[in-house]
């Protein structure tokens, strides 16, 4: 496949020179050919431009090559080339883009047309997501829909497991056209397919709930995305309609993976044993989707502009029941069957989402520009909601969620006089999520489904912003603005009180209430003609005011600085320093029944309050310095960058009673009383840490005008440091206290790297 795609670039690529050469020469004889070019006649087109490109490189890594080539294709050679091309004449024109030709992270595009007339474009393109190469499973079968675990693998060590690599290729197929011989006329459509195939890792647990093990194992990626879609509409400049007709079908070539279980019974569960079962992991199913819509613009008086637009998705949907699982709660049945109330076994969902927007635009005035809008959202769920029993009583429903949105607001902007600009404007948005809640039991309202675990089911923001700039000087522009969201969200407890007694006091952080303040402040100025220096600030705080058990704040600040100096014709420096702190602050209670409110008096050993600090800082700086050795002729670039993200959290047990020390001598936990404990002695040093450090050097020679030569290195450090990927097990293995063995496969081991990267460009232009 690839061969054939190279040939087509080849081909793609010669046309134009042969399209050109035809024309060149018309009426000229074959000894008159030399004149009308002259020495370098194979460049010297009419109406062609380009530039060729070709790339050599060596890059050495230590440590994980993956993390480093995650979006690269690094393993084939080292020999890279781009070409780029375009043909224009004075009726028609077209264009040549090949990258990375041969590789999986190649590109090709065509483009061109008649101008006034109709314009088309073709492309192709590859890109891989390398997750982690030179991997080990337990199973048989990576990449397939069916895993099956090796002979005697709980006996082998982990060098003798199959190699598996995790990663994705995805390549991109498309074309399009528009045709504008009609104006004001014009119709628009377009075509693309997108294939993904490989694995990545997922995991699952081999046992009911908890109780363990889990085992990695590659799921199987088999997509492929078709999408169509056709445009007409109508366009001058008082008056812009368009309509649009979109179908894409997603198809999923495995919508299930069997794989056998390795959970085997212990003495201290009653759980049967499942070694050797198969059980099944869903897979997205296939959907298919229609969408049409409206789009109208039109001017107005008063220097005004209205726009409005219409859009409308049906998605459906199948999938297939499956009538037993590897659950259950006693020694004697390992597979409880299970039956669909509905009397049918597969399951159809069907949504349908809509899309209303408004937009006036205005500046009735010199200095005055305003807008107002109004939107509306909806999705319209009409999924089937099955309810399922099974033959050890069990039950399950599931109940599908729709929901209503609407936005409206206005703007405006004055200039005042001394160059102050003040700006104001006010957001109202309401959400509306709706659930059939009067089903199941009054004990269990959804049968133990666990859909939501908190509904809100009304959510309204008012949003508050005012601005000013002030450019009362060439050299300084300060800008400052503020913003204010009301978002009243309060949960609807009574729905889980039958269920969960901490209901009262929790709330969802994401849709529940929440006032939030913004702040952004920046400074440009240029004090002297070639010095230009830019501060900036951004403040963003939440508290959500309904939460007692859960989230309860969180702040981020933001501070950067950037600048850049011109030393006359010699070189030009810039220079940058960012630093971000976020910290987020949660409140919880350990309690038995009836002592679940975090204000109880009852505090002691088994009913008491803890909280948890989350804080997340990050700095990044760098500066790049370009020195022109030799003015337009030999430039030295020097760069550096550096991130340094880091991460901690920590524990406060809020009650003595309840807090243990270790006894070092025995080493073990002693019911030894302690002052009330700090965050530093109970939490996590280091959570999703990490630095990154790029240093490159390079010199570019022009050779002569129309050729440029690079020569450079560039080095890189990637460092990750978290408390959860430490310490992973050379075995590739993890005992639990249970005695359950969970398999793993070296996906998240080891992800620091160094690399080293020398290469060489020549860049041809004409």
């Amino acid at each position: 496949m690839k061969a054939k795609l190279v040939l087509f670039a080849i081909f793609l690529i010669l046309l134009p020179f042969g399209v050109a050469f035809a024309e060149d020469t018309t009426g000229a004889s074959k000894g008159d050919a030399a004149d009308i070019c002259g020495d370098a006649c194979i460049l010297k087109i009419p109406n062609l431009h380009g530039e060729i490109t070709m790339s050599g490189q060596l890059r050495p890594v230590q440590g994980n090559s993956t993390k480093y080539n995650e979006y690269r294709d690094d393993y084939r050679g080292n020999l890279f080339g781009d070409i780029l091309l375009k043909y224009d004449t004075e009726t028609f024109w077209i264009n040549l883009k090949a990258e990375d030709i041969g590789y999986d992270t190649q590109k090709y595009r065509v483009d061109g047309g008649m101008y006034g007339i109709f314009k088309a474009y073709v492309e192709y393109s590859e890109f891989p997501h390398n997750y982690s190469l030179g991997d080990k499973t337990i199973y048989n079968g990576a990449g397939t829909n069916t895993l099956t675990l090796m002979p005697g693998y709980s006996y082998l060590p982990n060098s003798s497991w199959n190699s598996l690599d995790y990663k994705i290729d995805r390549q991109k197929e498309a074309a399009g056209a528009r045709i504008d011989v009609l104006k004001p006329f014009y119709i628009d459509f377009n075509a693309e397919r997108v294939d993904r195939t490989g694995t990545r890792p997922t995991s699952t647990t081999n046992s009911q709930s908890s109780s363990g093990p889990i085992t990695e194992m590659p799921q199987v990626i088999d997509y492929v995305t078709s999408m169509f879609k056709g445009e007409v509409g109508y366009a001058t400049k008082p008056l812009f309609v368009s309509a649009y007709l979109q179908y894409t079908d997603f198809n999923n070539g495995d919508t299930n993976m069997n794989y056998q279980n390795v959970y085997t019974a212990n003495l201290s569960t009653s759980i049967a044993s499942r070694a050797g079962l198969f059980d099944t992991l869903t897979l997205p199913p296939s959907n298919q989707s229609l969408a049409y819509g409206l789009k109208v613009s039109a001017e107005l008086p008063l220097n005004s502009r209205i726009n409005a637009s219409m859009s409308n998705t049906h998605t459906t949907s199948q999938s297939d029941f499956y009538t037993t699982s590897l659950i259950g709660t006693t020694l004697a049945t390992t597979t409880p069957i299970w039956t669909p109330a509905i009397g049918r076994w597969t399951w159809y969902g069907k949504a349908e989402n809509q899309a209303y927007n408004l937009v006036l635009t205005s500046n009735p005035i010199q200095n005055l520009n305003a807008s107002a809008w109004y939107k509306y959202r909806s999705l319209k769920n009409n999924s089937d909601d099955p309810e399922f029993s099974s033959s050890l009583g069990n039950a399950e429903k599931f109940v599908p969620v729709d929901y209503y949105k609407s936005e409206a607001g206005a703007e405006a902007s004055y200039k005042l006089p001394f160059h102050i600009v003040v700006s104001a404007g006010y957001n109202y948005v309401i959400t509306h999520n709706t659930v059939d809640i009067n089903t199941g039991t009054a004990a269990s309202p959804y049968l133990a489904s666990g859909q939501l675990t908190y509904d809100v089911p009304t959510t309204s923001d008012s949003i508050y912003n005012v601005g000013l700039k002030w450019s009362g000087f060439d050299f300084v522009t300060a800008k400052v603005s503020y913003e204010r969201m009301n978002r009243n969200g309060a949960p609807d407890a009574s729905i889980w009180m039958a269920t969960d007694a901490y209901a009262p006091y929790k709330n969802e952080f994401d849709v529940g209430s929440q006032k939030r303040d913004k702040i952004k402040a920046s400074l440009d100025f240029y004090p002297i003609e070639n010095l230009d220096i830019g501060l900036g600030y951004n403040y963003k705080k939440s508290i959500y005011p309904d939460t007692e058990i859960g989230l309860i704040n969180t702040r981020t600040d933001e501070y950067y600085i950037d600048a850049g100096y011109t030393f006359g014709k010699y070189a030009r420096l810039n220079t940058y320093v960012a630093y971000e702190k976020y910290r987020s602050y949660q409140f919880y209670r350990n309690a038995a029944a009836g002592n679940q409110d975090p204000n109880s008096p009852t505090q002691n050993s088994t009913n008491y309050n803890w909280d948890y600090t989350q804080t997340e800082k990050s700095v990044d700086f760098g500066a790049s310095v370009d020195v022109y050795l030799i003015p337009k002729k030999l430039t030295l670039v020097l760069g550096y960058d550096n991130v340094h993200s880091y991460g901690n959290g920590g524990f406060n047990i809020l009650n003595s009673a309840a807090q243990y020390t270790l006894d070092a001598p025995a080493n073990t936990l002693t019911s030894n009383i302690v002052p009330f404990q700090d965050a530093s002695n109970m939490g996590f040093a280091s959570i999703d840490s990490y630095k990154l450090e790029r240093l490159s050097a390079k010199i570019a020679w022009k050779v002569m005008k129309p050729l440029t030569m690079t020569v450079g290195y560039a080095y890189e450090r990637y460092k990750y440091d978290d408390y959860g990927y430490n310490d992973y097990p050379s075995t590739y293995t993890i005992t639990d206290a249970s005695g359950n063995v969970n398999y793993l496969s070296g996906m998240y081991s080891n992800p620091s790297y160094n690399a080293n990267l020398y290469f060489m460009t020549l860049s041809y232009k004409f």
